[in-house]
């Protein structure tokens, strides 16, 4: 019997994946679990529509046995999505597997998990990067073992769709362009699951009831939580897609207070190369960017800081004020397509250095994926995190501290 993709890989990452990256992406493991099991059947629906012609199986089959891709990383899990190096890597590998998978749907699936998970975008998106490897890995060493070719490779992935269908949300399918699976159908699954979940909870808990009503109650029960199944389910109907508001956290970042109209410096309209005008804040980031990019002299030692992206206290989340800062950084780097940069995370002092340290790499991370999600090659971008140890003011107050929160950018090639 064909081998069944998502229910293997699944097994074989979705936990560990879920439960490790959730602290790094700032998201809740319930949120981050729903966007795991958005994002396997995502790429492996990506996979199956690039494959469905010898001529896409072939080149599919190239970039599986690309020399770039680990055969063996699914034996080789431990750290890498903690968070670091070993996630930096990840993720830069899987930001060029992404963007070569969907294209130009890329934004439209990264926004379809957020909506359909709860998690933010930048979140969905670095999960995209950070599990593409492992299936593109996985399926390397599938196809090394069952000495598969083109033409082998395009009927496994032909024998996924129902799998996938069944698994994806209706608003990924929509963007990845596949029909989602019959309602009907979807309805009865989940019935059915709910049912023997429900059932079994029954079960255990008279299991040890020995009255002759005892012996009955878990029938009972069962058929009580199969008719309640039936009545939610039936008398529920799917809510329509609809964009998902991202949850305002307890405490608000710690961001620069707005300035009165009257302040505020004058725009400055950016001619990028192409004809198209971008208008950004007088003397910030992205005109200082812009300069950098411009400007043949340009010491590529020299830190640009985001002056208008923002986190979630504590957390790698980017907040939506963020959106249009990244996408003028997308804007620009589309502009100038031999460009290449470093994002360089920091945080202050307050907690523990090592968790710091991770904190600050999946921050930059985190931007890179909004950045990746608009279109950029994955490659072009590389990341890491400081913590606390660089700091470019005192940490002896509120003002020093929100310095050193800070994302750089460094310009590595133009």
């Amino acid at each position: 019997m064909a081998i069944n993709l998502l229910s293997t890989i699944q097994t074989l990452i979705g936990s560990e994946l879920t439960h490790q990256s959730a602290g790094v992406l700032g998201e809740s493991v319930t949120s981050t679990g729903s966007a795991v099991h958005s994002v396997l059947p995502a790429l492996i629906g990506g996979m199956a529509q690039q494959g469905s012609t010898a001529t896409g199986a072939g080149e599919l089959l190239s970039a599986i046995n690309a020399p770039g891709v680990n055969g063996n990383i699914m034996s080789q899990l431990s750290g890498l999505f903690g968070g670091g190096a070993s996630t930096n890597a990840l993720t830069s590998a899987g930001g060029s597997m992404v963007s070569s998978l969907f294209g130009g749907k890329l934004g439209g699936v990264t926004s379809a998990i957020s909506a359909a998970s709860g998690v933010s975008a930048g979140s969905a998106g670095t999960l995209l990067t950070m599990a593409a490897p492992l299936i593109f890995g996985f399926l390397k060493n599938h196809a090394a073992t069952n000495n598969m070719d083109a033409h082998g490779l395009m009927s496994l992935l032909g024998g996924q769709k129902d799998h996938v269908a069944g698994a994806l949300d209706g608003r990924v399918a929509s963007a990845l362009g596949m029909a989602p699976v019959a309602p009907v159908a979807s309805t009865t699954a989940r019935v059915a699951t709910a049912a023997s979940t429900v059932t079994h909870t029954a079960t255990a808990a008279v299991e040890e009831t020995t009255s002759g009503i005892g012996k009955f109650l878990p029938w009972l029960l069962g058929l009580g939580a199969i008719a309640a199944a039936l009545y939610y389910f039936m008398g529920h109907k799917e809510p329509a897609p609809a964009p998902v508001v991202e949850p305002t956290p307890a405490v608000e970042p710690v961001t620069p207070a707005a300035t009165p109209a009257v302040t505020e410096p004058a725009g400055k309209v950016l001619d990028l190369a192409g004809g198209e005008k971008i208008t950004v804040k007088a003397g910030g980031f992205m005109e200082n960017f812009y300069d950098a990019i411009n400007n043949k002299d340009w010491d590529m030692t020299k830190p640009l800081r985001l002056d208008n992206v923002n986190f979630d206290t504590g957390k790698a989340t980017v907040t939506p004020d963020s959106a249009e800062e990244i996408n003028d950084i997308a804007a620009v780097l589309k502009a100038y397509p031999n460009t290449a940069i470093k994002m360089v995370g920091a945080t202050d002092n307050v907690g523990d250095a090592a968790s710091n340290k991770t904190l600050s790499a999946g921050r930059s991370a985190a931007v890179k994926a909004g950045v990746v999600a608009k279109g950029i090659a994955a490659d072009r971008i590389a990341t890491d995190g400081i913590g606390q140890d660089t700091p470019v003011a005192s940490n002896d107050t509120a003002e020093g501290k929100a310095q050193n929160r800070r994302v750089d950018v460094y310009l590595t090639k133009k």
